[in-house]
């Protein structure tokens, strides 16, 4: 199975990952994405400090080629169910 690496960005912060994760394909990657982002967001909510609607996602495969970014303001605009819908019909 494929690996993939998400990295985090905010503007200020950066967080790059290192071990990534194996999912069966890019589609799946996408709701990776998405739930993550939307974990950060909550855990931001929940601590009382400013939801980072500015951040996002560079997904990257394991030969460190970037495939996409996933935009945090998706994740807060968009339910989980209409995600891949979105990022493959031009919201990508």
């Amino acid at each position: 199975m494929p690996r993939f690496f998400f990295h985090y960005r905010d503007g200020v912060k950066a967080a790059e990952d290192t071990e990534g994760i194996e999912l069966a394909n890019e589609a799946e990657s996408v709701l990776e994405a998405m739930i993550s982002a939307k974990e950060i967001i909550a855990e931001a909510l929940f601590s009382g400090e400013a939801v980072p609607r500015e951040a996002e996602v560079s997904v990257t495969d394991s030969e460190h080629r970037q495939l996409y970014v996933f935009p945090f303001s998706l994740a807060a605009d968009q339910p989980t169910d209409r995600i891949s819908q979105v990022m493959w019909e031009g919201g990508r």
